[in-house]
């Protein structure tokens, strides 16, 4: 083993969620004495460390697993040490054993992971943050780490409780090179990893790969039977989280895998997220499996009440408002006041949904936002800059002018 402790490590790495650093501790590693690192190299007695199966042994830490503090190797600060024991720890009661055994295996080197194993640590410690080696190791992508400690014996649905943190979501959430998270998810999985697990914020493996646009680890997840239409805290499935990333060709492999393009979340559907965006052939391609998938049910009565009842969602294909203004209504009709006031609002796509409903201007000035609802305004950021806009007309002042006429004037001047 050469000299593990006295490198540092420099990881940039963006951290998953639930791993977030609420600690002001600022206390970093201390440095092994010469005596501490000469007993590296040998089987640690029980006198000087504790059990390794013993994970009370260790003091927890609230350090995210991604953070090294280097100023305690510059300003000199010493670890905590045993009255009885030449093994140094930080401040959080890890010994520096442990930390070196995490480093290694975040640098890939398998040589040092095999050396500590020889030493005896378990397979499973519990490490920084409660994370285990596998863990680190998918999530930096060392896919050669990664198989040499499932060989080990590494629990591959190993759940770290307060976060809900599986290896599996580890590698899901990985930044590294897609085609590394992807050979990680492969070794995890073939391993029975459940694809389904997720985090505390219901996050699953699956909507992470679709949030970073790997599409090979979305296939891989797939093929090994992961819920698409699983929801997270906020209702996002995977579809949504590659709606809103622009990433067609995950949005395709989520639907040919019958992700529910229907499913709704605190933004709409993902539909309306892609729309929001501007992507406009991610939008058509969702609207095309919306279609596919309607039925004449969803079609509202001609005698029912125009606003009141419900519909299926208005077309939310972007379209600039120039598109909507220069030309003609569905039914010949030249624009009247309903396209400029929607115009007016960067809102005529909306338009159809209107007129569909035979909402005219004047009835639409009668509308609340429940009712905008009703008709398929399902956005609430669209429903609330009408409403407002309405309540501005409300407050003008009458003038003769603001009536439309109507048929024949019957008054005239004699």
């Amino acid at each position: 083993m050469t000299g593990m402790a006295e490198h540092r490590l420099g990881f940039t790495s963006a951290f998953p969620a639930g791993t977030e650093d609420y600690s002001d501790d600022e206390d970093g590693l201390c440095i092994i004495d010469g005596n501490a690192l000469s007993n590296m190299n040998q089987q640690p007695s029980s006198a000087n460390v504790p059990e390794w199966d013993t994970v009370g042994s260790v003091k927890s830490s609230t350090e995210t697993p991604f953070q090294d503090n280097d100023r305690s190797l510059e300003g000199g600060r010493n670890a905590e040490s045993s009255a009885n024991s030449s093994t140094k720890r930080d401040r959080q009661g890890f010994p520096i054993i442990l930390d070196d055994f995490r480093k290694a295996v975040c640098r890939g080197n398998l040589q040092d992971v095999e050396a500590f194993r020889l030493q005896g640590v378990p397979v499973d410690t519990s490490l920084r943050a409660g994370w285990t080696a596998l863990m680190y190791a998918v999530f930096y992508g060392n896919t050669q780490i990664a198989e040499y400690l499932v060989q080990e014996g590494a629990d591959v649905n190993f759940n770290k409780a307060s976060y809900m943190y599986t290896p599996l979501i580890a590698a899901a959430s990985s930044e590294q090179e897609k085609g590394h998270v992807t050979s990680c998810l492969t070794i995890l999985l073939e391993m029975g990893a459940n694809p389904n697990v997720h985090e505390r914020s219901h996050m699953t493996p699956l909507m992470f790969v679709a949030k970073n646009g790997n599409m090979d680890a979305v296939q891989k997840l797939i093929d090994f039977r992961a819920e698409t239409d699983r929801q997270d805290n906020r209702g996002w499935t995977a579809l949504c989280y590659a709606a809103n990333q622009g990433y067609t060709s995950v949005a395709e492999c989520l639907l040919n895998a019958k992700a529910d393009a229907k499913k709704r979340c605190s933004e709409g559907t993902a539909r309306d997220i892609a729309c929001s965006h501007g992507y406009i052939e991610l939008t058509e391609l969702i609207e095309r499996s919306m279609s596919s998938g309607r039925t004449n049910d969803e079609t509202p009565h001609p005698e029912q009440h125009s606003f009141l009842s419900p519909s299926r969602s208005v077309s939310m294909q972007p379209t600039t408002s120039l598109s909507i203004n220069l030309t003609s209504s569905a039914s010949g009709e030249a624009c009247d006041d309903l396209d400029l006031f929607l115009c007016g609002l960067d809102l005529g796509h909306l338009s159809p949904c209107f007129r569909q409903h035979a909402v005219k201007f004047s009835v639409l000035l009668q509308m609340s936002e429940a009712d905008l609802e009703k008709i398929g305004i399902d956005k609430y950021g669209w429903r609330h800059k009408i409403m407002d806009a309405v309540h501005e007309i409300h407050k003008r002042n009458w003038e003769p002018g603001s009536v439309q006429a109507s048929g024949k004037r019957i008054l005239s001047c004699p």
